[in-house]
């Protein structure tokens, strides 16, 4: 699959929130998509809000990357996970 611009920060948050047997909703993923965390000193963060970042995770929904629970929220799916380790980004 082609890399997604900026999906990767997603899924590796959804990895996270998966390893702990959890799932995030979309107000916690965004502002933690936007935070330094997973970022390297040299990179800059490109801060993806509302509309944006809503296209970001339908895409991934569309891409079968990510899945949407109404009552729990976002997680990455076996797909997702398979994709992040095939980019290892």
């Amino acid at each position: 699959m082609k890399k997604i611009e900026g999906v990767d920060r997603i899924l590796k948050f959804l990895k996270i929130s998966f390893d702990a047997k959890s799932k995030m909703d979309y107000k916690r993923l965004e502002i933690l998509y936007n935070s330094k965390l997973l970022l390297g000193d040299n990179e800059k963060i490109n801060y993806v809000l509302g509309k944006d970042f809503l296209n970001l995770l339908n895409k991934s929904k569309e891409n079968e990357l990510i899945e949407f629970n109404s009552e729990f929220g976002y997680s990455i799916t076996q797909k997702g996970i398979d994709f992040l380790e095939e980019n290892k980004t």
